[in-house]
């Protein structure tokens, strides 16, 4: 960033930021959603309510409504679900660590566009990922970017450039890497929006092992090394 000093104290407020900025941009990207989340949302065939936690704009949840299900939008972003709103949607303010929900009140929980990976501490992110489990029935499910794969076929190749002095910082995805202060959190500078964004890259193996602490019975929907990774945590049955 030009040498400025970026204070990433609070990754929230980092967070809360950028959100504002990218709000209004969320829905410009292709109309269509990507074979990955689409054959992940193919899990829900046998659910009819969903709670779409950190849903954002309501892009998957728009989608979901059209094919039938009923959808609820929960996201901590007002800026976000303003836009929603707009679309219809049933949408609510709420905190990923702490839904206002009852126990067992939808048939499935998603949290999905590696929307997890904003919540800026492990011990956060395992307590949304409970949280989703409490408030399911059936199964939840999440995706991830892997960070096996990021790191082999972006970052590595970023760093291996930047010691061989030829590399351009904003190259890849128009972001600047600020700070990495423990591995898979990452603090991006985006140009474009003027921006900082604090987030945490998974990999897909540590994420099967949250959700299987969260009682869910977990399986890949695509191969764990994809560079994006969706995960279905099947509800354990009571004996």
């Amino acid at each position: 960033m030009n040498g400025k000093k970026i204070d990433i104290s609070c990754p929230e407020s980092i967070y809360e930021q950028y959100v504002q900025k990218v709000a209004p941009l969320h829905d410009s990207r292709a109309s269509s959603l990507p074979g990955m989340l689409v054959k992940a949302l193919q899990c829900l065939r046998d659910c009819t309510t969903v709670l779409d936690v950190c849903g954002g704009t309501g892009r998957i949840a728009r989608h979901l409504v059209n094919q039938g299900y009923k959808v609820k939008v929960v996201d901590s972003s007002e800026d976000m679900l303003r836009i929603a709103r707009r679309k219809g949607l049933d949408v609510e303010i709420q905190d990923a660590r702490h839904l206002d929900e009852r126990p067992a009140s939808y048939d499935a929980v998603i949290c999905l566009g590696n929307s997890l990976g904003g919540i800026p501490s492990k011990a956060g992110r395992n307590q949304a990922i409970r949280e989703m489990a409490r408030v399911s029935r059936k199964r939840v499910i999440i995706d991830c970017a892997n960070r096996l794969c990021d790191l082999a076929v972006v970052w590595l190749p970023m760093y291996v450039r930047h010691w061989a002095g030829c590399y351009r910082p904003g190259l890849q995805l128009r972001k600047d890497v600020c700070s990495g202060r423990n591995l898979g959190e990452i603090v991006f500078h985006d140009r474009e929006l003027d921006a900082v964004l604090y987030h945490y890259v998974y990999s897909s193996l540590e994420l099967k092992e949250e959700m299987e602490r969260a009682g869910l019975r977990v399986h890949a929907v695509n191969s764990i090394l994809a560079r994006r990774v969706a995960l279905v945590g099947d509800k354990r049955r009571e004996p």
